[in-house]
């Protein structure tokens, strides 16, 4: 038994799962890994150039003949290798910023959800998340732009303010009755052109 503790001692431990970076290391990584992409592109940018004009005899008689056109084809291609190595890199480090910034206002959204229930105990915040959802555009577009701690609170004044002016279900009472003696006995009288 002894002989087994010590081998399971000095046997190397189990191996733990590689932890899945955060997204803002993958952020970083992204910035870093672009950044090194535009240092090898710049360096490898003249050889490409130099191999696309041995290949084409009308690039290589443009060089001669009128430098201008020359030059706008170089930078067409230059522009077409840039895109083609950096876009997608680019893409990837906005669509994944952007992801970050709308997990940061919901964290701090959720806290201040949190804090407005602490402090307001009658009041349901999941309520007022789904009186959110049927305003207008114009309407939730002015709640987000509120700082998180804020929201909560310009909603529940929303929903207070358009409690008081809704209409209560309540149709006004039919009124029954004859019309007017004038209309009955002049009735060019009711007549929009024949009242004035």
């Amino acid at each position: 038994m002894n002989q087994e503790l010590q081998a399971q001692e000095g046997a190397p431990a189990p191996a733990t799962p590689p932890q899945e970076p955060s997204k803002q290391e993958r952020l970083q990584a992204l910035q870093s890994e672009l950044a090194q992409s535009q240092q090898s592109l710049e360096q490898d940018l003249a050889g490409f150039l130099a191999k696309a004009c041995e290949g084409d005899t009308d690039l290589e008689d443009l060089f001669y003949e009128d430098k201008q056109a020359f030059f706008e084809k170089v930078f067409a291609l230059q522009n077409e290798k840039i895109k083609a190595e950096l876009e997608p890199r680019m893409q990837e480090i906005d669509s994944l910023g952007q992801e970050i910034e709308l997990d940061d206002k919901m964290q701090a959204l959720d806290l201040a959800k949190e804090q407005f229930a602490a402090q307001n105990p009658n009041a349901n915040p999941d309520e007022l998340l789904q009186f959110f959802m049927q305003l207008s555009p114009e309407q939730q577009a002015q709640i987000e732009s509120l700082p998180p701690e804020q929201v909560f609170y310009a909603l529940q004044e929303l929903q207070g303010g358009a409690a008081q002016g809704a209409p209560s279900g309540e149709l006004p009472q039919q009124l029954s009755g004859i019309p007017s003696a004038a209309s009955v006995n002049e009735p060019e009288l009711d007549l929009p052109t024949q009242r004035y």
